[in-house]
């Protein structure tokens, strides 16, 4: 650890455990002797500081309420370390020591591709009330609920990894790998009782097909029956608050494609969907497969889904980025 950061962190420990050098000494000689950590995307030196702080059961914790769909993991950017602490930051103390599986979720998955950027780490922008539950186990089974807000992890198929006093920690495993960690606490100022409190995952393709998730996410396969990742395809109901569920959205790397039978994305569309179609000598087979289905890309234009019976034209959205609000 360099000189600068243990000055840092040694003015950091000052305003919050008082001057007893012996005490400060200590600590430093500490964390100057723990061993190097998986790099973790944090947003500056302070931050880090806050991270080394957490193994040592002195980070102050804050939990704002976790978010909407899909919401993409993040850092909190904390406080400065030359801050005093309020009454508010003294309450999110945790009473007992975070444990060492607690800390850095996404470095125990053992993801195939990137890990999917949703959820959060403990304790960084993560947590609230919602889950607050007797048990670990009734927490965790709320959270996985209909009211979920991530899209999409596995509703079902979790086996507890961890367990002390105040912790837990739930996997979804595949062939013995971990896809997805739920990590649950009572320790939190929203108590008493148990709550969500840190979610990563992988990819929603890795997860046990036989699985359902919590937003209907298709998974489609290649040409070899292997699932594809949902960063290059995926395909899903539109958003019913925008009266648009009657739509299936067709995500292709940059592209956006509707199966839209009641034509409502009409404004965002240069053609209209046909059930029956002519495949054009131009539309080329993209290899992805999904229920019986093959899908053929007309460059620049539309989407076509050829199954044994007809040829579905989907239509090429004008706008790739629409979103509903």
């Amino acid at each position: 650890m360099s000189d600068d950061f243990e000055e840092l962190l040694k003015r950091w420990l000052r305003d919050r455990a008082g001057n007893d050098r012996s005490t400060l000494q200590a600590l430093a000689g500490n964390v100057a002797a723990l061993p190097p950590r998986r790099q973790r995307r944090l947003g500056s030196l302070v931050s880090l500081a806050a991270s080394v702080a957490v193994l040592l059961g002195l980070l102050v914790f804050a939990s704002p309420r976790f978010g909407g769909v899909g919401r993409e993991a993040s850092p909190d950017p904390g406080s400065s370390p030359s801050d005093q602490p309020t009454e508010e930051s003294a309450s999110r103390v945790p009473p007992n020591l975070i444990p060492m599986w607690a800390v850095n979720l996404a470095g125990q998955l053992e993801c195939d591709g990137p890990v999917a950027r949703i959820g959060g780490e403990f304790p960084e922008s993560f947590g609230g009330p919602d889950t607050l539950n007797n048990s670990a186990d009734d927490a965790l089974a709320v959270f996985l609920g209909p009211s979920n807000p991530f899209a999409s992890i596995p509703t079902a198929g979790y086996t507890q990894l961890h367990a002390e006093t105040h912790w837990a920690s739930f996997a979804h495993l595949v062939d013995g790998r971990p896809k997805a960690i739920v990590l649950l606490t009572d320790t939190t100022e929203h108590g008493p009782g148990w709550q969500v409190a840190g979610l990563r995952a992988c990819d929603a393709s890795e997860f046990d097909p036989t699985v359902p998730l919590t937003f209907p996410v298709t998974i489609w396969t290649d040409q070899s029956g292997n699932r594809v990742s949902t960063g290059t395809i995926r395909s899903m109901p539109g958003p019913g608050h925008c009266g648009w569920d009657s739509v299936t959205w067709l995500g292709v790397e940059d592209n956006l494609y509707f199966r839209d039978p009641q034509d409502v994305m009409a404004e965002w569309t240069t053609t209209s969907f046909a059930l029956n179609a002519q495949l054009p000598p131009s539309a080329i087979d993209s290899g992805y497969r999904s229920g019986g289905g093959s899908l053929w890309i007309d460059p620049g234009r539309d989407a076509y889904v050829v199954s044994a019976d007809r040829v579905e034209r989907w239509p090429r959205s004008s706008d790739p980025l629409i979103a509903c609000m």
